[in-house]
């Protein structure tokens, strides 16, 4: 663990869009984080309260000054084919998976009408949809048949799987509105050779957020399956994975249990930084706390599940109204490197 370096890296895009009135650039620069350009001895400043409670002002300030008006024709939309054909390719790691996330409201209608390209029945632009609303019940048949849909980049998006989030229907007369974008999302993505999780009617925040999860949870889950069925190499090996394995076990033998003060305390420290009502500078002081207080490999064990300390801050404490500690234990440095719920 201590020789290994991530190269994992978040890159937030914002799709080119005419006459926004603030610096897209400044976002996606404030927003970016490489891992591999840090030392490993910063991970657990990257993932304290100081990072996170960053990244949270930085999205919220995004999506202010991205309303910025109250009236629709004040915005032009973003071209979200223009980023997929001249900057998506370029943003990829193809030695490695690429996970893509793309907020929309599910429309291709971007102003520049001029700029955009159509071969057959595909274009850049989505104003086929009035075509395919005309034919009302058969509009599916039509879709298959005029063979319809966005065209394709030619591009090549190495080792990559999507996830559509808050598509948002505007024609509430066509009944068929949401399963056509659908369609259309869901065979452009296909015909590019990306990987496409399944595309639900739920713009609101919570349910992203859980499909987001599923999301990753789906891809990692499959991929484990393969390393498992993937056979070893030969028998050395094994015997070097089954005392690795041994070794862990015999350093959580040695943990020492710590008093239940500790655990009070650490209790009702993972409270205070679950309880939605704690202003932000209060939060940022007691996730430091609690990041001053674990190890950098903190394993948190609930139920069946383990997860590392950034998933036990953002997905656990960030859902959850109140966290029942059992029990912790302390490795040789008094740092906390277990806990169960």
């Amino acid at each position: 663990m201590d020789d290994q370096k991530s190269f994992d890296k978040i890159i937030v895009r914002i799709a080119p869009q005419n006459n926004i009135p603030y610096n897209k650039s400044e976002f996606e620069n404030g927003l970016r984080l490489d891992l591999a350009t840090i030392e490993k001895h910063s991970f657990k400043d990257i993932f304290s309260g100081h990072y996170l409670t960053t990244l949270f002002e930085r999205c919220e300030k995004l999506y202010n000054s991205a309303k910025y008006s109250n009236q629709s024709e004040d915005y032009k939309g973003s071209s979200l084919y223009k980023y997929f054909n001249d900057g998506l390719e370029g943003d990829l790691d193809k030695d490695a998976d690429n996970y893509l996330f793309v907020l929309t409201d599910g429309y291709f209608d971007f102003e520049d009408s001029v700029s955009q390209i159509g071969k057959e029945n595909k274009s850049t632009s989505s104003k086929f949809y009035q075509a395919l609303r005309s034919k009302k019940e058969n509009w599916e048949d039509a879709f298959d048949e005029m063979k319809y849909g966005i065209l394709p980049t030619g591009k090549n998006y190495s080792n990559t799987k999507a996830i559509v989030l808050q598509i948002a229907p505007k024609n509430e007369e066509f009944m068929y509105e949401f399963q056509m974008i659908k369609k259309t999302w869901e065979t452009w993505l296909q015909e590019m050779n990306i990987e496409c999780f399944p595309i639900r009617n739920v713009p609101d925040i919570g349910t992203s957020k859980s499909d987001i999860d599923k999301f990753l949870n789906t891809t990692t889950s499959q991929e484990t399956i393969e390393e498992k069925k993937a056979p070893s190499t030969n028998k050395t090996e094994k015997q070097n994975i089954g005392k690795q394995k041994d070794a862990k076990k015999s350093v959580h033998k040695e943990a020492k249990s710590i008093n239940t003060t500790d655990k009070e305390e650490l209790e009702t420290l993972c409270n205070k930084i679950a309880n939605p009502n704690l202003g932000q500078s209060k939060k940022k002081e007691a996730i430091t706390s609690l990041m001053a207080s674990l190890s950098s490999d903190v394993v948190i064990i609930n139920g069946d599940v383990e997860m590392g300390i950034s998933d036990f801050i953002i997905k656990k404490l960030g859902s959850s109204k109140k966290i029942s500690i059992q029990s912790i234990t302390k490795n040789e440095n008094g740092q906390i490197e277990n806990i169960k719920l």
